[in-house]
């Protein structure tokens, strides 16, 4: 069924997270065939004994397929004024999905392998009692925190991943006490320190290059230390995120150190499709050594017959 192009074709993928990432599960379907990823683990209760209590643990993508039919059932309740048949909603869930957060899917599958994760387009959360949660002082129980985020002002969790920079700093209004709060002029500091430990990180990288120091240049950005650095700048998990939109108010205040300038302006500037392209570039140029290498230990192994 994965190669009949009508249907929405589902893959799946494990539901640890790591980096704010996904891997594709080791028995999910792959290629240009797949239109969308979506967990493939799914918990359910087990009533087969009588119990009330019990719950167990499946996966496969058999698991994956029925949380996008979910998503597409939501979607088609939202909008009764539009007839969706199998190519609007295959497009529409295309639309909405969140791009390039399966990590190594290239690798794990195909690089022709769309990278392409379920997302129902809502970012609200709500209890059980059909109210939206909020943190801080206007939390129940005024006591609720924020663990992958900050309280803002009116008393919701906003995750780093949403881009929260404005509603993270003190001087808005972000509650300290119920999650992380910072300020313009410690978010630029906290930067700056930040930037110097990962200095060895900021390269760019061309075509260009001759290839030892192109070679160089790849094993450094490609480098688990750099690769944790640049996911977390951008998934916002890096106090830069929130730096550089303060960066240039404070400017004047850092005219003597032109090094940290240098570095801010770089990545300040730089975004995920230059990193990506960057990578590619990588991939390529080791690929390329890679068939150089093989073919001059085939040479070698000719010559010594």
């Amino acid at each position: 069924m994965a190669g009949y192009r009508t249907a929405i074709i589902v893959g799946a993928t494990d539901n640890n997270i790591e980096n704010n990432e996904y891997k594709k599960a080791s028995y999910s379907n792959y290629g240009d065939c797949v239109d969308i990823y979506a967990p493939g683990e799914v918990t359910y209760p087990n009533i087969f004994n009588g119990s009330t209590k019990d719950y167990t643990s499946i996966h496969g993508t058999s698991c994956a397929t029925p949380i996008v039919a979910g998503v597409a059932a939501s979607i088609m309740s939202e909008h009764p004024e539009i007839k969706f048949n199998n190519e609007l909603m295959k497009k529409k869930l295309i639309e909405m999905s969140i791009k390039d957060v399966i990590v190594d899917l290239k690798k794990r599958g195909s690089k022709d392998t769309p990278n392409r994760f379920i997302n129902n387009g809502k970012r609200s959360i709500y209890s059980p009692d059909d109210g939206n949660i909020y943190c801080g002082i206007l939390s129940d129980n005024k006591t609720l925190s924020c663990f992958d985020g900050c309280c803002n002002k009116e008393g919701k969790c906003v995750n780093f991943q949403n881009d929260p920079w404005n509603q993270c700093l003190i001087e808005n209004g972000c509650q300290s006490e119920f999650g992380y709060c910072t300020s313009k002029d410690k978010s630029v500091n906290e930067c700056e320190k930040e930037l110097k430990e990962y200095e060895e990180c900021l390269i760019d990288i061309s075509s260009d290059m001759n290839k030892e120091d192109l070679m160089n240049k790849c094993l450094i950005i490609k480098s688990d230390r750099c690769d944790t650095f640049y996911k977390h700048q951008f998934t916002n998990q890096s106090v830069c995120s929130i730096a550089k939109y303060n960066y240039d108010n404070n400017n004047n205040n850092n005219n003597n150190n032109n090094s940290y300038n240098t570095s801010f302006d770089f990545i300040k500037n730089y975004n995920q499709e230059k990193y990506k392209k960057y990578i590619n570039l990588c991939d390529e140029n080791l690929d390329n050594y890679k068939e150089e290498c093989l073919n001059n230990i085939s040479h070698i192994e000719q010559y010594r017959k």
